[in-house]
């Protein structure tokens, strides 16, 4: 299935780096940008950082997500100290966004955790454990726990904009016909198999009742009622077109329990699908 914005099957950032840095006393960075995306997660103290010319005081647990092309520097008082992970990394692209662009342009860059806070610093610290770390597989395993960063930093804008806390992370893949598209396409595909709300949420970065809210509101009835008349439409088809056996027909719609199927298509049309293939079979 694809998330919202994302492909996931191509889905596939190189990674150009990943270092911790502890910032010690006094320092003063040459003001820079980069032509990749570039995460700058302060793991502990505080930082002053320039960027495009707005000075922010930044603190623990607050990431800066560069676009590239966006100048910043930083730089530390006297007496003050700080551990830094920065992450550089190309070769994504989000629906609606250019090439290798993480926020939308002239996005304010700070952003403080709201939901997934604790989740978002512990994946930093294995990032920092493992880039330190001489063992077998290390590369392929910090760019497993890299990509995770970026699915977390995906999940956090989708909350702040779904409750609508903050509204400057104002990515296009938002729009609700579009979320509904990707939903319907996703049924349409998927109707035979095991489909499940929350496997749903979970790939499109959005919390399953907010998708459910967005559904209703954009069609009129839940996602779950909406599957059950694409599924059972479906049926219906097969019972008039084929010799197949009830049983079959259920499984081939997504129903494992062909009891429960019967039981639900009587609900739905006052008829069991045997007796509705007996009256329409011949007509």
């Amino acid at each position: 299935m694809c998330s919202v914005g994302i492909n996931i099957e191509n889905f596939n950032p190189e990674i150009l780096y990943a270092f911790k840095f502890d910032n010690k006393d006094f320092i003063k960075a040459e003001y820079h940008c980069h032509d990749f995306i570039e995460f700058s997660y302060v793991v502990s103290g505080s930082v002053t950082y320039k960027i495009e010319d707005k000075m922010y005081k930044i603190h623990e647990k607050t990431l800066l997500p560069f676009n590239p092309g966006v100048y910043h520097k930083e730089s530390l008082s006297k007496g003050e100290q700080n551990t830094e992970l920065h992450i550089g990394f190309r070769n994504i692209q989000i629906d609606g966004l250019p090439f290798d662009y993480i926020l939308k342009q002239n996005s304010e860059v700070p952003l403080e955790f709201k939901q997934y806070k604790e989740d978002f610093h512990k994946c930093c610290l294995e990032i920092i454990e493992e880039q330190e770390a001489c063992e077998i597989g290390k590369e392929l395993i910090l760019k497993s726990l890299i990509m995770k960063l970026i699915a977390l930093f995906l999940k956090e804008i989708n909350y702040v904009k779904n409750t609508k806390k903050v509204d400057r992370y104002d990515f296009p893949f938002y729009d609700k016909s579009n979320i509904v598209k990707i939903i319907l396409n996703y049924f349409d595909n998927n109707y035979m198999n095991n489909v499940s709300l929350d496997d749903m949420s979970r790939n499109m970065y959005l919390s399953s009742v907010y998708i459910s809210k967005v559904f209703k509101e954009k069609t009129g009835e839940s996602p779950i009622n909406y599957l059950i008349n694409l599924r059972l439409e479906k049926a219906k088809d097969l019972l008039i077109s084929t010799e197949s056996p009830i049983k079959s027909i259920a499984q081939s719609v997504g129903y494992s329990d062909a009891y429960y199927f019967s039981k639900l298509f009587k609900k739905y049309y006052g008829h069991s699908p045997y007796k509705y293939r007996l009256a329409n079979k011949y007509e």
